[in-house]
């Protein structure tokens, strides 16, 4: 893992406030992976080490202390974005549809594919008939930077 993080912490009016912003940039390198394998093989996964996963964030805080005596008030708010993109996967590991990603597979799954980001779900699409097109496993999806899906 790398990581890159710039950070200024500024206190103004006598410390009764504060502001902190931090900006960063992680990489992580040879990942661990739970890759599907297909039926016939008589095993459901494998575990391989590869890819790199890169996650850009900023976090902001903002400190105040409107009272100060007997009695003392401190409020903080804060604000923190980030997003993980899988920016690559060994030669030999195909996109693949998480197994298990806590989300009911009737509405979407999981997918680890590369330029995507990780914690995305790939809705379902429902056609007129009443089927359903599984977009994670079709390798499309219904808007971003995926092939959109031909229902």
């Amino acid at each position: 893992m790398r990581e890159i993080e710039y950070g200024m912490d500024a206190v103004f009016f006598d410390s009764r406030a504060g502001l902190e912003i931090n900006v960063f940039d992680r990489s992580i390198t040879d990942l661990l992976l739970q890759s599907p394998l297909p039926q016939s093989s008589g095993y459901a996964q494998r575990f391989l080490n590869g890819g790199n996963l890169v996650t850009k964030g900023v976090e902001v805080a903002l400190n105040v202390t409107p009272l100060r005596g007997p009695l003392q008030w401190n409020a903080r708010v804060q604000y923190s974005t980030f997003k993980s993109t899988v920016a690559s996967l060994p030669d030999n590991v195909p996109d693949f549809v998480v197994a298990n990603s806590g989300f009911g597979a009737q509405y979407g799954r999981g997918r680890i594919a590369r330029g995507q980001i990780s914690t995305g779900i790939w809705g379902n699409i429902k056609r007129a008939d009443g089927s359903v097109v599984d977009t994670a496993s079709r390798g499309c999806s219904t808007g971003g930077r995926a092939a959109p899906c031909r229902t």
